[in-house]
């Protein structure tokens, strides 16, 4: 979709995310126009496996599907141009950020600001 890139994950440093229980983390959190997310690609046994990243609103809409496609084991980061599948900018709010990978669902969420 528009305004999604996969990125090389050592470019946004780990310290510098959003502490959370999650295995899936953004940053900057509250974000304007842009966010890298984080997370853990490919299987419990380090092989590639299937990924899929979707942001809902909190009503549950789905906004945009930033990745569905196999990924390498590992540390992984997309960046998110605060855009929704039609490519227009999303409205400031809360937003789901789901992360379906062979070794389950995480969730966590980000705030975008005006």
């Amino acid at each position: 979709p528009a305004g999604v890139s996969l990125v090389d994950a050592r470019s946004v440093p780990f310290d510098r995310l959003a502490t959370t229980s999650s295995a899936v983390r953004g940053y900057p959190n509250p974000a304007r126009d842009r966010v890298s997310i984080r997370f853990r690609g490919g299987t419990a046994d380090g092989s590639p496996g299937r990924v899929r990243v979707v942001i809902f609103d909190l009503t549950g809409h789905r906004i945009c599907q930033l990745f569905d496609g196999v990924l390498p084991s590992g540390e992984q980061a997309l960046e998110w141009a605060c855009r929704s599948d039609a490519g227009s900018s999303v409205a400031p709010g809360v937003y789901n950020v789901i992360v379906d990978s062979p070794s389950g669902r995480s969730v966590t969420q980000l705030a975008i600001v005006p």
